[in-house]
């Protein structure tokens, strides 16, 4: 009887270890798929050292890099993101937020991009200049060496080892840079970004520009048109922009669109941030709608976030402004 009794106790005792065993590991699982499940919560880095194209479907980042020169390349770096429905519906919509750059001073076979999460990503150039990138629903801001030399110390780990392993002369993260980095969220001369997003809304300068086009210019149906337009992607130069513009199909059409295209728009002036002044051209496409605004400073350099600035109609240099 003693006997019976201790054995049906062992096999309480087992029974309760195994039902404990089993409610850990349950617990555990949807802890992690929480975590990654979750936005913004590191998973492994991604490291993207060949040319071509990457895509991060864990992360919904892609890296597509090419090469320019021996000593240059380009590359474009698109984020996914999910933000609440702009127009006051359920559903969730998703945004693209892009940079593309061209003719960027690498150190050959030696640079790297690593995707850390969803909205980071790190480049190293192969000659000690870090760069993170981090993509904000209002922008992708950028933090380099060049600004903050001890931004290499808070590189990833699988982005350290890497440059250890592959250039272990250059691997000290708090050296000086060679060179500076290029630059996101401030237009520069030469190295072009792109920004592609649903949401995208106009800066303060297009749409003065659109404003005075529709008040000035004699083209019928053209004000009906700037009024319901949207910007869908943007194209910074350095010295000027160039914006997509989408108008709704139910709007009346532009005949003989050839003849107007491009429709000229204002003179700009008075302000820091677009050097010496700049012009403006709407362009329509063959169909009868506009399609893309186009701003350029006359100087060496463009602010898309410009403000202070006098638009008027173009007049010969001396002549006073209307």
């Amino acid at each position: 009887m003693r006997m019976l009794l201790h054995v049906r106790i062992q096999r309480r005792g087992a029974s309760d270890f195994f039902r404990s065993a089993r409610n850990f590991m349950r617990t555990s699982l949807f802890i992690l798929f929480l975590l990654a499940a979750t936005p913004g919560v590191a998973q492994d880095a991604e490291l993207v050292t060949r040319f071509g194209r990457h895509v991060s479907k864990a992360m919904n980042v892609t890296v597509e890099v090419s090469k320019a020169s021996a000593t240059h390349i380009n590359f474009t770096i698109a984020f996914k993101s999910k933000i609440p429905n702009p127009s006051g519906g359920g559903r969730s919509v998703e945004v693209t937020s892009a940079v593309d750059v061209k003719e960027c001073a690498v150190s050959a076979g030696a640079w790297a991009f690593c995707i850390t999460r969803e909205d980071e990503i790190w480049f190293y150039d192969g000659d000690r200049l870090f760069t993170r990138l981090h993509n904000t629903p209002d922008a992708i801001r950028k933090s380099a060496t060049c600004s903050e030399p001890n931004l290499g110390e808070q590189a990833p780990e699988a982005l350290k080892k890497w440059i250890q392993k592959k250039v272990p002369n250059k691997s000290a993260p708090a050296a000086p840079a060679q060179r500076c980095s290029f630059q996101i969220g401030r237009p520069w001369s030469g190295v072009p970004e792109r920004v592609v997003r649903s949401d995208m809304e106009f800066t303060a300068l297009e749409q003065a520009v659109l404003d005075w086009i529709a008040s000035h210019a004699d083209v019928a149906n053209l004000a009906e048109q700037i009024a319901a337009c949207r910007p869908t992607e943007r194209d910074l130069t350095g010295v000027g922009s160039y914006t997509k513009l989408a108008v709704p199909a139910d709007k009346p059409r532009i005949e003989r669109p050839r003849a107007h295209s491009p429709v000229h728009g204002p003179w700009i002036d008075g302000t820091e941030g677009i050097h010496l002044g700049g012009s403006s051209l709407l362009f329509l496409d063959e169909t009868g709608y506009i399609r893309t605004l186009e701003l350029v400073a006359n100087g060496d350099h463009f602010d898309k976030s410009a403000t202070g600035f006098v638009l008027h109609a173009y007049t010969e240099p001396g002549a006073a402004l209307r």
